[in-house]
């Protein structure tokens, strides 16, 4: 468990965990949905495989952005460790301004702190989540409209 202080950053993490997860189910419906239109017979062969081949940049999207958070997360982790390390004290006791420059650290989904690095970091991953969620969109209109 991390210092109360941290609070900003595990609310930032929270939210960015459910939105992905939530990204990832609907993405995944979308499987049981275009295959059920054709067990009903509503859509033929060749439309299913058009309507499957939108799928690959929806997961792409969504993988870079899990992947590049949890290179970030670790990353955090080791700055944690080695600042309490540092300071001899035990990382659970460590607040939020022993940490060294945690503005872009551990910033998520918002700016947690001064500089250009934070705001990039916010906006490539608020960014990644609308074009991964207008992704999954388009994909579900496509399929409504094959019908």
């Amino acid at each position: 468990m991390l210092h109360s202080s941290f609070a900003p950053y595990l609310a930032q993490q929270r939210v960015f965990s459910r939105v992905i997860k939530l990204m990832f189910a609907t993405a995944g419906c979308y499987w049981i949905v275009i295959y059920g239109f054709q067990v009903l017979g509503w859509i033929d062969h060749e439309t299913l495989k058009i309507l499957r081949d939108g799928q690959t940049m929806i997961y792409f999207v969504l993988l870079t952005l899990w992947g590049m958070e949890y290179m970030r997360e670790t990353k955090r982790l080791k700055k944690l460790i080695s600042a309490a390390d540092d300071l001899g004290t035990r990382v659970h006791d460590m607040s939020l301004s022993q940490v060294h420059s945690p503005g872009s650290t551990l910033t998520i989904l918002w700016p947690l702190g001064p500089g250009p690095a934070a705001l990039i970091y916010a906006l490539i991953n608020i960014g990644g989540l609308f074009l991964a969620a207008v992704l999954i969109g388009m994909r579900y209109i496509a399929a409504f409209k094959s019908l």
